[in-house]
């Protein structure tokens, strides 16, 4: 490991091509001061600076900034974005020595995303790894703010009053097909009890959306993410209203079946 060395984990990002740009001429700028350069004065390689942008299931390996900027527009779906820049020193010697900077940024939650940055000298390190942060600050987001215990809790409440709700509205299909004694209340339990059971995976994928929709790292494109958005609000619209017609097609059915075991109106 080099001498001196920083690093650091970053997370509520907003990636967007004007940041990248500006990512890309920062480690650019980083290798101009490299402390090696007088050492590997007389070399025409001094370092090696790379990208690896991996989207839409298929990764790329990239030196040139303007296609590693296309491939980021044209991506439908963006994954992952890497910043990798080692000295010869570094390279020769496996970062046991000599300067790099690492820079990894995934949407995947589950994927740790972070910043390195060593060398031999200690100014470089401090130099390059604010130079860095600086430009990552401008593109922090307020993802955090949903991203946390009191909004999984809300979404919780919200989800057992909304349960509440839906068993009332069940109870009020079922009950009139039932000619027994409290029979909105039994109809009114029994989908109570359908939806506890139902809850537990439900509340774990609107965990998920939630996460999916404001997560740790996010890759955005104006002209291809806001009709996304867009889209997926329509869908999500429609499969809302779907939805509840089945959920009363289905409380209907039931309460009929309900009604010819324990004697109901026929109707």
């Amino acid at each position: 490991m080099a001498r001196f060395l920083r690093d650091e984990q970053v997370s509520n990002l907003t990636i967007d091509p004007e940041i990248l740009s500006e990512l890309v001429d920062v480690f650019a700028n980083r290798k101009n001061t490299m402390p090696q350069n007088n050492k590997h004065a007389n070399q025409s390689i001094d370092a090696f600076l790379n990208y690896t942008i991996r989207f839409d299931q298929k990764g790329y390996k990239i030196l040139n900034k303007e296609q590693f900027l296309q491939y980021f527009l044209q991506a439908t779906d963006v994954e992952r974005l890497v910043f990798e820049f080692d000295s010869i020193d570094a390279i020769e010697t496996n970062r046991a020595v000599g300067s790099f900077i690492d820079l990894r940024l995934d949407k995947n939650e589950n994927v740790a995303c972070f910043l390195t940055v060593a060398s031999d000298d200690e100014d470089w390190v401090n130099g390059s790894f604010s130079a860095i942060k600086e430009t990552l600050i401008k593109c922090k987001n307020r993802h955090s703010w949903v991203r946390n215990p009191y909004v999984y809790f809300l979404v919780q409440g919200t989800g057992i009053f909304l349960g509440f709700l839906v068993s009332l509205w069940g109870a009020s299909k079922i009950a009139p097909m039932l000619i027994i004694e409290n029979s909105f209340l039994i109809s009114f339990l029994l989908v109570l009890l359908v939806f506890s059971n139902l809850w537990t995976p439900i509340n774990q994928r609107l965990r998920i959306i939630v996460n999916r929709a404001f997560p740790i790292i996010k890759f955005y494109r104006p002209d291809k993410d806001r009709l996304h958005w867009l889209y997926q609000a329509i869908v999500g619209g429609i499969v809302v209203v779907l939805s509840l017609y089945c959920l009363g097609i289905a409380f209907t059915y039931v309460g009929k079946m309900l009604g010819a075991f324990v004697g109901g109106s026929g109707t």
